[in-house]
């Protein structure tokens, strides 16, 4: 299994930082000899956190081909530009991604994934390395 996590955002929000304190060179190590089944092998996030006023829209895709799911989780923009701890900007996003990633993978018909068990020992991952 693949997990991934990017982001496009203005770079006052400081989410380059959240980013960059993900363990995920650890993580793919830690990740790439599991399997939760075979609908799907990969799971690319991408951080969204822009000026509301450019009107970006969440974009959620599947490839089938690639058995890969891209999402975007939107941050908000206001909330991060303003005078908040770098431990507050990682809480949100742990938040939004437990919250909203599952919810979303449930929405695919994914016959032969183990979501539960992923979103299960991610959590523990990030739990184990402090990013939770």
């Amino acid at each position: 299994m693949r997990f991934g996590i990017v982001s496009d955002t203005n770079y006052e929000a400081k989410i380059d930082q959240v980013t960059n304190s993900f363990p995920s060179r650890e993580l793919e190590d830690w990740l790439h000899f599991k399997n939760y089944g075979d609908d799907l092998e990969c799971i690319c996030i991408v951080l969204i956190c822009r000026n509301p006023e450019y009107n970006f829209k969440q974009r959620i895709r599947m490839d089938k081909k690639t058995k890969t799911l891209y999402i975007d989780l939107m941050l908000d923009y206001n909330y991060f530009v303003s005078d908040i701890t770098q431990k507050e900007r990682i809480n949100v996003v742990v938040e939004k991604l437990f919250d909203e990633v599952p919810k979303i993978v449930s929405k695919y018909k994914l016959k032969d994934f183990k979501s539960e068990l992923f979103f299960s020992d991610l959590h523990k991952f990030t739990k184990k390395n402090g990013w939770f």
